[in-house]
């Protein structure tokens, strides 16, 4: 006869010792449940349709990336293309700029030269305007008219008896003779040289003229060791502004001068009997004589207003 078990009593729980456990392992292992596959295929009716329209989607999403790509290869292309163009465009014209600004420069600082003959037997008439006037010895009678591009202007005439030779000239500066240094008179824009020949010093007669509009005042210098018969200053303008300088030179004929608010000065140089200057500046004479040799208190110098600052030394 078997034994029987045993059974230990506790306080609110009955456990049999011998009893055996109660199995607890996977049910897989216990043959219960079989492993079912993680993916199911289903076959449906529609199921090779729906394939086929996702491979054509996955195309179109593919062809439409490609494109997109391309788009913004080609804009990005495009966009470099168009900034080398401007760049080039830009430096293009910058250097257009440089180029004008630099020929602009040299037109206004370039100088301009006309030489035109006179008959040294008549002499020649000159009207000016923001000239100054140079009277230099020379081995031809001609008139060169020197100025900057911008300023020049000039018009010549012919002697009516001799087509080689100019009779009477206008020459003037447009853009006038301000904003120049002190002491520099008008001739670093415009200049006016007569030679003076031998022939010319014995018979010809220099008419110098200020334009009506001229607001400037130009110079006329006799340079030294030159020599004429006859000068006149006569400017139309009223009243007139020019300044006469004679500087170790000789007027053998003929001095008739109005200045106007100019002045005159001459050093060591010899002036005709009957000279006749008129000027509201100063008129300084420094060892200036007659050609007979006596001193220069045998000319008239005066003045057409008051205040006239003038010495004979």
């Amino acid at each position: 006869m078997a034994p029987m078990p045993s059974w230990r009593v506790r306080p609110g729980k009955l456990l049999s010792r011998d009893m055996p456990k109660k199995d607890e392992s996977p049910a897989e292992e216990r043959g219960l449940l079989k492993k079912l596959p993680s993916r199911i295929p289903i076959n449906l009716p529609f199921s090779d349709r729906l394939q086929e329209v996702q491979a054509q989607a996955l195309d179109e999403i593919g062809d439409t990336t490609r494109r997109l790509v391309e788009h913004d290869k080609k804009e990005g292309q495009t966009r470099n293309t168009l900034r080398r163009k401007v760049r080039v465009a830009a430096w293009f014209v910058q250097v257009l700029v440089f180029w004008g600004c630099w020929k602009l420069f040299n037109f206004s600082s370039h100088m301009t030269a006309i030489t035109q003959r006179y008959d040294p037997k008549v002499g020649i008439d000159l009207e000016v305007r923001g000239c100054d006037v140079d009277f230099t010895a020379g081995d031809e009678p001609t008139v060169t008219y020197t100025a900057r591009m911008m300023a020049a202007h000039a018009s010549w005439h012919k002697s009516t008896s001799d087509s080689t030779s100019t009779q009477y000239a206008t020459l003037s500066n447009k853009i006038g003779c301000g904003g120049l240094r002190p002491g520099d008179g008008c001739r670093r824009v415009c200049l006016v040289t007569v030679s003076v020949t031998p022939e010319a010093a014995r018979l010809s007669t220099f008419r110098i003229d200020q334009e009506a509009d001229d607001t400037d005042s130009p110079t006329i210098s006799l340079m030294p060791q030159t020599s004429i018969a006859t000068l006149l200053v006569s400017p139309a303008v009223d009243p007139p502004s020019m300044n006469l300088v004679i500087s170790h030179a000789s007027i053998t004929s003929q001095l008739t001068a109005k200045l106007g608010f100019g002045g005159m000065t001459a050093r060591r140089s010899s002036l005709p009997k009957g000279s006749a200057v008129e000027a509201v500046g100063s008129i300084y004479l420094y060892g200036v004589n007659t050609p007979a040799g006596s001193k220069s208190d045998t000319c008239t110098v005066g003045s057409d207003a008051a205040g006239t600052d003038w010495q004979v030394r």
